[in-house]
């Protein structure tokens, strides 16, 4: 159940499939210059700078954040050191990003480097929407 490939900015070798994109609500606006599904539906929350943010939309490729109120500007790389659930623990992981864009309180964040441990978190949050959104259908389909 593949639609897609994406690349983590390595060789062809850390490439993954990407989950079908009927599965979960996406933007589909930027489709042709995004190479990750973007989730658009606010279940990620990150700790930056010893702060906690929630995500506003998120991928396996970056995220951005309507509230940042740190420091960091366009092009500065940084660590994201746990993600988790909005309403659920944080996981501690190693991501290396980039800022890409920095307006007033919104940050647009690039991811350059996964470690496993960030990789496998947040692929089990896309999966766990996915089930949810499947099971959504379903139910929809049985009471139609």
């Amino acid at each position: 159940m593949t639609s897609g490939i994406i690349d983590r900015g390595g060789s062809e070798t850390d490439r993954i499939a990407a989950p079908d994109a009927a599965s979960f609500r996406t933007d589909t606006s930027s489709v042709a210059r995004r190479r990750t599904q973007r989730l658009l539906v606010p279940e990620l929350r990150v700790r930056i700078e010893k702060r906690e943010y929630v995500a506003v939309d998120w991928s396996l490729g970056g995220l951005q954040l309507e509230t940042y109120g740190g420091a960091l500007r366009a092009g500065e790389d940084f660590p994201i050191v746990a993600v988790g659930p909005v309403c659920g623990p944080l996981m501690p992981i190693g991501i290396r990003a980039r800022a890409l864009r920095r307006n007033e309180e919104m940050l647009a964040a690039q991811f350059i480097e996964l470690d496993d441990r960030a990789f496998d978190a947040l692929d089990a949050l896309m999966r766990r929407r996915q089930q949810y959104l499947a099971s959504l259908a379903a139910t929809a389909r049985a009471v139609a």
